[in-house]
């Protein structure tokens, strides 16, 4: 639309009418801002456009406009959108899977196949470009610019949303968060961060996350401080159960995120593991000190998710050498020392009874303060 009105003159339409329209601006590589028609004369100007600032950011500033963040397409407008092209559908749901929402994305794997090739080397490319330099990443971050298509096809912006666990209510249009949204690019970032040093890997993992979407900010902030305490050199942590109590001792090898990662370390005797996927309800990490495996949980309330689901998760993706020669343990680590045992209490209850496997293995409920 706003291409052909471009070439608008006053001879050739209506101010009145126009002033009472809504116009649609495409900003595309020839458009970098609506025409002057639009601007002078609609009623509302709308102008979609990609994150780049230079596309809007002026004529923005000086109409006193607003930039509103749009939410991803859902999986049946993308496939409506496949249909009007005249693509292929039945492959729709896969692809956004594997590759994320973006309607050119999936359209140009589907009308050339031989695409998904080259977004491979793309993804690849991306993802080292950002682990090669991540000061400069986070630095551009930083300015409180909406990111550019520079993450692309790794990275996805959407409206920022409120802090409250599970909350899904948009609380800023104009503010954006960006993160990795599917498996597969996930798993494809994670095996490039465990070649980073563990402060530089845990800073791009929380830059990332997708479990700060879940956690209040100071249920976010604990959880790091739980992190970076776990994965450095330093003093062991005392747990405590009752009136008996034990010593956890961090790791310095700090793995991917992927269950592969996890998988794969039977044979290690020191790691912590740390899910890329908020997909281990009530679990935020794993320890293994030795022959002990700590499935961790980060609280600040009383009102965490229960960990029996995380537990058995993580028993099923654990290799058999670590089911077989671990005990396994579950430990709350909190702020303050009422919590701590709140919940330990509590999850004792619910705890009670669970063997994991053929073998029967217990779990034993543990509390840390930090």
């Amino acid at each position: 639309m706003s291409k052909a009105a471009k070439h608008i003159t006053p001879k050739k339409y209506d101010k009145k009418r126009l002033e009472k329209c809504w116009a649609l601006s495409d900003s595309n590589s020839g458009i970098g801002e609506p025409c002057i028609a639009f601007q002078t004369h609609a009623h509302r100007v709308i102008q979609a456009s990609s994150p780049k600032p230079r596309r809007w950011k002026e004529w923005l500033k000086q109409k006193e406009g607003t930039r509103i963040v749009s939410d991803l397409p859902e999986v049946l407008e993308i496939a409506a959108v496949l249909k009007e092209l005249k693509h292929d559908t039945s492959r729709t749901l896969s692809l956004v899977g594997q590759w994320g929402p973006s309607i050119r994305t999936i359209a140009k794997i589907i009308s050339e196949p031989t695409f998904i090739e080259q977004l491979e080397i793309d993804a690849e490319r991306v993802a080292m470009a950002i682990y090669a330099s991540p000061p400069t990443f986070f630095s551009t971050l930083n300015t409180g610019e909406i990111p550019t298509s520079e993450g692309s096809p790794v990275l996805f912006l959407r409206p920022r949303r409120g802090n409250a666990p599970g909350a899904n209510n948009v609380v800023s249009s104009s503010q954006s968060q960006f993160f990795i949204l599917t498996k597969f690019l996930t798993d494809l970032f994670d095996n490039h961060r465990s070649k980073l040093e563990n402060k530089t890997s845990l800073e791009l993992f929380c830059a990332f996350a997708s479990h700060s979407f879940t956690r209040t900010a100071a249920g976010w902030l604990h959880e790091q401080n739980m992190h970076s305490r776990m994965c450095a050199s330093g003093l062991a942590l005392d747990i405590f159960a009752d009136s008996k109590s034990m010593q956890m001792q961090p790791s310095s090898l700090l793995l991917s995120g992927t269950t592969a990662s996890f998988n794969h370390r039977g044979v290690t005797r020191s790691f912590y593991w740390i899910p890329s996927a908020i997909n281990f309800p009530g679990i935020d990490a794993v320890l293994r000190d030795r022959k002990n495996l700590f499935a961790l949980q980060a609280s600040i309330a009383n009102d965490h998710k229960t960990p029996l689901e995380g537990i058995q998760k993580v028993w099923k993706e654990a290799s058999s050498t670590i089911q077989k020669n671990c005990t396994w343990h579950f430990v709350i680590i909190a702020e303050n020392i009422s919590t701590a045992k709140s919940l330990r209490a509590k999850f004792l209850k619910e705890l009670d009874g669970l063997m994991l496997g053929n073998a029967r293995v217990p779990v034993q409920v543990w509390y840390c303060v930090l």
